[in-house]
């Protein structure tokens, strides 16, 4: 009889155990979270891409120019812009008060506590999840505008 006790006991600690345990969000659901809470906006759904334009990384010259190159692809409404930057060191005018909806601001940079990135960046979306992040370096600047740029790149257009 005290093995079956023990038994059960054992059984409904390790149960009190698991229900306990916190789930851990996934990248996207932390990039949804921060969206809903702090921008008040919730539709990354809709989204295959977000450009995160920021004065992070050792390269102001590449967060400049990839700012100008994503500028000319805001009418795309699968790519989401996060302005995270108030303008001092890039320029954002191109953003700024110009109506679309697929351009948020965070002029604070609070999406950086996130940890997903140290530069400007892209990134993409694949069936409700994180898929890749490309970070803006001056290494791997001119083949990230050469993508956005070329005609294969229909769908960013």
């Amino acid at each position: 009889m005290n093995k079956i006790y023990t038994l059960l006991i054992c059984t409904l600690l390790l149960c009190l155990q698991s229900c306990q345990e916190k789930h851990e969000e996934s990248d996207y659901d932390r990039i949804d979270n921060f969206l809903s809470n702090e921008l008040g906006f919730s539709n990354l759904d809709d989204f295959d891409m977000l450009a995160v334009i920021n004065e992070m990384g050792d390269c102001m010259n590449c967060n400049n120019s990839f700012s100008k190159t994503m500028a000319e692809h805001t009418a795309n409404k699968k790519l989401l812009f996060l302005i995270s930057t108030p303008g001092t060191r890039v320029d954002i005018s191109e953003y700024i008060d110009k109506g679309n909806t697929n351009v948020l601001y965070d002029f604070h940079n609070h999406f950086k506590n996130l940890d997903l990135i140290n530069r400007s960046a892209i990134l993409k979306f694949k069936h409700v999840a994180l898929d890749t992040i490309i970070e803006i370096k001056a290494d791997n600047l001119q083949e990230q505008i050469d993508a956005f740029n070329a005609p294969r790149t229909s769908e960013l257009n």
